[in-house]
């Protein structure tokens, strides 16, 4: 089948480009043909696809060119929904399916209207179940697929150098000042000694001052080791006994899930897309109670056994997010719908 996936996104490192290429890699694996079709302009000109991928991208410029495309195609997959991209795809009477990634959020403009009408002529699925319940369309859980090589539990280091870890923006959305309070206050309870021993890693944020938010916690400014790559990033996680996940707001999650697949383990908020990326292979805890953060830190770090059992349960969690199970959950959809 030809199927074309249309997202309005499709920036370098942004998540829907890594949704958008786990999606069509696994469909193209099944044996589909997959044509990704954007209106993204400047980030379709500059794609450069990885070795040996079979992922064609196009751009859409206005509703007759994506008509166009996706009339060439048997089915297309929205990313998204997106009005540009979306009502092509309905007057172009291919199969069609509409996935949501983020938390929905209504309103009275006319564009939101028009995408408010669109979600009726197509089945909806979303990342979580969380961001499902916002949708006002009868509206179907998917887990997202993560890549293959994310997936394949790495090595981690024999004597790991850090208790505890946080990755993502310093930002409150993402928990940066949460995380902080907690190492804080582990750090003080265990000593000088552990300063060295936590670590925020990730771009600075606007909306959160992290070098007053560092100085007033009393730990160092070594504390943030700045941004990081993927694999940077992955070298943390192996080198991390614990990864600290206290998002406030959060669709889905694929930093644990890069956590639990370098062997740390994961103690993360109880809510959003985190009860499912998380889930039975970490701890969840609430995000507001410091002292149960604080608990099952050092219960963790104390416990080689319960590092152990966590592990364990990782290795089976992260089974759910195959690439191949999100396609054929996606493919299904038409069917269902």
């Amino acid at each position: 089948m030809k199927i074309a996936l249309a997202t309005p996104l499709f920036a370098e490192r942004h998540g829907t480009r890594t949704i958008t290429e786990t999606l069509a890699s696994a469909l193209i694996e099944i044996g589909h043909t997959v044509t990704v079709v954007t209106c993204d302009q400047g980030c379709a000109k500059s794609y450069a696809p990885a070795e040996n991928s079979q992922i064609t991208v196009v751009t859409a410029f206005n509703f007759m060119e994506a008509w166009r495309q996706f009339r060439a195609h048997d089915a297309v997959m929205s990313i998204h929904p997106s009005s540009k991209l979306g009502w092509p795809a309905v007057m172009s009477r291919r199969r069609m399916l509409i996935s949501h990634h983020v938390w929905y959020v209504g309103g009275r403009r006319a564009a939101d209207v028009s995408r408010r009408a669109l979600l009726a002529f197509a089945p909806n699925i979303a990342c979580s179940q969380a961001v499902a319940d916002t949708v006002p369309v009868a509206c179907t859980a998917v887990l997202n697929g993560v890549r293959g090589d994310l997936l394949t539990l790495r090595p981690s280091e024999a004597l790991r150098s850090i208790d505890l870890l946080f990755v993502g923006a310093m930002s409150k959305d993402k928990g940066a000042d949460i995380a902080l309070d907690v190492m804080a206050e582990y750090c003080r309870e265990i000593g000088p000694e552990s300063w060295g021993r936590v670590a925020l890693v990730g771009p600075r944020s606007p909306d959160f001052d992290l070098n007053a938010a560092i100085a007033a916690s009393g730990l160092p400014a070594s504390v943030y080791r700045g941004a990081a790559d993927g694999n940077q990033v992955a070298k943390f996680y192996g080198n991390a006994v614990i990864t600290l996940v206290p998002y406030r707001r959060e669709s889905f999650g694929l930093v644990p899930i890069e956590a639990m697949a370098c062997g740390s383990c994961v103690i993360g908020a109880a809510r959003g897309g985190l009860l499912e990326s998380i889930g039975s292979g970490g701890i969840l805890v609430p995000l507001d109670d410091k002292s149960a953060w604080i608990e099952a830190c050092k219960r963790l770090i104390g416990s080689t056994s319960e590092q152990y059992a966590i592990q364990q349960n990782a290795r089976l969690h992260l089974e759910k997010f195959s690439p191949y199970r999100m396609a054929t959950e996606y493919l299904d959809s038409f069917s269902n719908g």
